[in-house]
């Protein structure tokens, strides 16, 4: 996953700030500050961001967030802190389908306010997304430890949808 994400780093390119938001500051995890997934950084500032940007750890630094990378498919309103769903790519693969290469494109979406999934704009953001060919892994908002349900939404593409199931069923 660390290789991933430093590829995508690469490839990632900001088109917007992240304002006030700082979603990612709490949802996430960095063990190397021993922070645990939906526990305060102490280096977040609420409506400021981080206090310790410079120099901040290094999955911090290579992580990325959808909604500050791609204006293409997130509007303002889906800002994390104002739509309760923090998006960001966690792969990307290429296919052999046929004589093409088919691109899957995996983006994680984290509830990071409790019932964001059930709400009428993420089923059409969810919608839109998969009809671009992004495969999403959905998690919920975890209020405490335990075991959590993944869902997998998968496009509507055979060469796609079957890479997924060899890799979900482990053959």
């Amino acid at each position: 996953m660390a290789e991933v994400m430093k590829v995508l780093s690469a490839v990632v390119k900001r088109k917007r700030d992240c304002g006030g938001c700082t979603v990612c500051c709490w949802a996430m995890g960095v063990e190397a500050i021993d922070l645990a997934p939906f526990a305060t950084c102490p280096h977040s500032t609420a409506g400021a961001g981080c206090s310790i940007y410079e120099t901040r750890p290094e999955k911090c630094s290579q992580w990325h967030c959808s909604w500050v990378a791609d204006d293409e498919f997130l509007s303002e309103r889906d800002r994390p802190d104002r739509g309760g769903l923090l998006f960001y790519p966690i792969g990307r693969f290429v296919l052999p389908n046929g004589n093409a290469l088919e691109k899957i494109r995996m983006l994680k979406c984290q509830e990071s306010s409790p019932g964001a999934f059930a709400g009428f704009r993420s089923d059409g953001l969810f919608q839109r997304l998969l009809k671009r060919g992004y495969v999403l892994v959905l998690s919920p908002y975890i209020e405490e430890e335990g075991a959590t349900t993944v869902q997998i939404r998968v496009p509507e593409n055979a060469a796609i949808r079957q890479y997924v199931h060899r890799q979900v069923n482990g053959g």
